[in-house]
């Protein structure tokens, strides 16, 4: 797949940065690219665990289903890491094996379909859920495992499929029935 000059010298550019920043800094950005998506996935659960409105479970559902889509897109656009295609000394990261394909991002794809799905469901604590999605998308490219364009597109593909199967269930503020998610329901402890 064409991946365009630019995208591979944005690509080289914060790949060597990256690695010549401290090795706390490799660690964090190695630990949150995992652990910021399991928690992205899991604030859904908690929220539907105090409230029993199956509403919650639906940035679950664009997440999971986002993350095994563009695992399919993969493998029809077999596009190679840029870390196996690009000269760059080395990156913070491990090189996937050949045949495990970059674009698009399943991280990015997941962490937008998880925080865009509850953007649209709840009004509080959407800032921090979305700039959390986007430290994951960010941290695929810095710690060296995919090209910008990987995440960029993989980000904007999770935000639509959030948005699509939030309408899908009906999940939005219609006129005359609840606002979104929380602003009315109360939980058992009667918190919103």
């Amino acid at each position: 797949m064409w991946t365009g000059d630019l995208s591979a010298a944005w690509y080289r550019s914060i790949a060597e940065w990256a690695v010549g920043l401290p090795e706390p800094v490799h660690q964090l950005a190695l630990l949150g690219t995992q652990g910021l998506l399991v928690l992205l996935g899991l604030l859904p659960l908690v929220l539907f665990a105090r409230t029993r409105d199956l509403r919650a479970l639906v940035p679950v559902v664009a997440g999971v289903a986002g993350w095994f889509l563009s695992q399919a897109a993969k493998g029809l656009f077999r596009q190679e890491r840029p870390c196996a295609a690009v000269d760059v000394a080395a990156t913070i990261a491990e090189c996937p094996p050949p045949g495990d394909w970059s674009f698009p991002s399943s991280h990015a794809t997941a962490a937008a379909a998880f925080a865009i799905g509850w953007a649209l469901l709840r009004r509080r604590g959407t800032g921090v859920v979305v700039a959390l999605a986007v430290l994951v998308a960010a941290s695929r490219v810095l710690i060296g495992v995919h090209y910008p364009h990987d995440v960029l597109v993989g980000f904007a593909f999770g935000a639509a499929l959030a948005t699509a199967l939030v309408r899908l269930a009906g999940a939005r503020q219609r006129a005359g029935a609840p606002g979104p998610l929380g602003a009315q329901e109360r939980s058992r402890n009667g918190r919103w």
